[in-house]
């Protein structure tokens, strides 16, 4: 396998890479590049170069400060390959690295339910794979709001997107429902703008392997954590396409 090389066509990148408030200017339905930031820093510490086939994201080329210094070269560092069944939804992605373009080092894989869908990872180490994990995840199209019953745990929606979930406890449950008291968690925040994760190539792009973000309506913006604090992050759009995400430490620039 030859390594994927940027083919970028029918885009304006207007960036400013002096001010941590410019925003690019949308004018491409395919996010070209995705840049990631430390916080007040102006130089991208990971670029990723995504390529599509018109329809979908087909892959990407990552580019990383591997020194974790002030540097400015980015160096060429693995490629990621996604696949999709019929329906659209990513079934396999490879992950193949710059100093072996032939045989995927990771790869992982999901195989879709109507109620759930199985997530599996597996690792490539002198000379097979292992599993390093192998688990199935909840997954109701079209959820509404309410509670679902799934695998033993209490799942709550609200608005479609999969807010918290909590185990049966007679003793200690805060919440009374399906006939049982539960001991529930809401643990995740959502604002009420069409889910920009939703694309799942994006999602794992952005860090979440098991694609958990795609699932829902609206964009996940904020985690409660133990003893009631509460994690936010900016999420900027134009137009309905992401144009920034800012965390407390970084920020991410997407590119059109």
């Amino acid at each position: 396998m030859k390594k994927l090389t940027s083919v970028l066509f029918l885009f304006v990148l207007v960036a400013c890479s002096n001010s941590d408030d410019a925003e690019p200017v949308v004018v491409d339905d395919f996010i070209a590049e995705i840049l990631s930031y430390k916080l007040g820093e102006n130089k991208p510490n990971q670029r990723l170069v995504l390529h599509n086939d018109g329809e979908k994201y087909t892959s990407y080329d990552r580019y990383w400060n591997v020194a974790y210094d002030n540097s400015e070269e980015l160096i060429y560092t693995n490629s990621i390959v996604f696949n999709y069944n019929v329906d659209g939804f990513v079934t396999r992605i490879e992950d193949f690295s710059a100093d072996d373009l032939d045989r995927p080092i990771s790869i992982y894989e999901y195989e879709w339910h109507s109620d759930h869908y199985n997530y599996k990872h597996l690792l490539y180490h002198q000379g097979d794979y292992s599993t390093q994990a192998n688990y199935d995840i909840i997954y109701f199209k079209q959820p509404g709001t309410g509670f679902r019953f799934w695998n033993g745990l209490l799942y709550g929606f609200e608005n479609g997107n999969l807010a918290g979930y909590g185990n049966e406890d007679e003793d200690r449950g805060n919440l009374e429902v399906l006939g049982k008291r539960w001991l529930y968690q809401r643990l995740m925040l959502f604002d009420d703008r069409p889910n920009i994760f939703a694309e799942q190539a994006i999602d794992f792009a952005l860090g979440q392997r098991e694609l958990l973000r795609s699932m829902n309506n609206n964009n996940y913006v904020g985690a409660m954590l133990p003893g009631g604090e509460v994690q936010q992050w900016e999420i900027n759009t134009q137009d309905g396409k992401p144009t920034s995400i800012r965390y407390a430490d970084g920020r991410v620039e997407f590119v059109y």
